[in-house]
């Protein structure tokens, strides 16, 4: 196994490992980190490379972040429940 296969190994091993080491709040920023930074990668293959501009990412973001308070509001079902 190479050196940078190892090392991705490992770092692949610590972020399964990491919710159950870490607190209810680096969880929940860590979780907020990976989804922005799943849309600004959408973002940068639609608008970088393809050349199109798109507010429909934005539209479902702010969907689903209203989806996620009115369900926690209304329903009690909070994140990690």
């Amino acid at each position: 196994m190479s050196a940078q296969r190892a090392t991705w190994a490992i770092f692949g091993l610590g972020l399964i490992g990491f919710p159950l080491v870490g607190g209810d709040f680096y969880i929940n920023l860590a979780s907020q980190i990976f989804i922005a930074a799943i849309l600004a990668a959408s973002l940068n293959l639609l608008v970088g490379y393809g050349g199109l501009v798109s507010l429909g990412h934005a539209a479902w973001v702010g969907l689903a972040a209203y989806s996620s308070a009115w369900l926690y509001l209304r329903l009690g079902l909070g994140h990690w429940n």
